[in-house]
């Protein structure tokens, strides 16, 4: 069966909740792929580096690159930290997010575009709460 999100780019780098996430896509190359094996993942809030805005406060940072999952509720990512101090998921680039769930309870913003460079997404849900400020943005 094809997938309806399309084919993943020639490099892909499997993880499990127990991998680093910061590591993974602060080193896979561009145009790569993060492929999240099932389960929970809870990546800390984590100063990330960026060429144009400096370092910023995130949990995740997708920067040309495809984060796919093993399917909307199998794979969950939770947003953790200070509401205020810049949690959430941030794309950089060209970002793909595909087949996996956001929990952002305590965000300010569940999913947020720091330019404005394509970001597609396809099979991503959304858990917000009403602490969640804005769900994509």
């Amino acid at each position: 069966m094809e997938d309806p999100c399309g084919e993943l780019p020639s490099e892909v780098i499997d993880l499990t909740p127990d991998d680093d996430l910061f590591v993974a896509l602060t080193t896979a190359p561009a145009g790569s792929a993060v492929r999240l094996g099932p389960g929970t993942y809870e990546p800390p809030l984590t100063q990330w580096p960026t060429p144009e805005f400096g370092p910023f406060g995130a949990n995740v940072l997708v920067k040309d690159l495809t984060l796919i999952g093993a399917g909307e509720g199998q794979t969950r990512i939770v947003m953790t930290g200070d509401a205020y101090g810049g949690i959430g998921l941030k794309t950089y680039g060209n970002a793909t997010l595909r087949n996996f769930t956001i929990v952002a309870g305590q965000s300010e913003t569940a999913i947020d575009s720091l330019d404005a460079k394509p970001e597609t997404m396809c099979n991503v849900t959304v858990e917000a709460s009403t602490r969640t400020e804005y769900g994509i943005i």
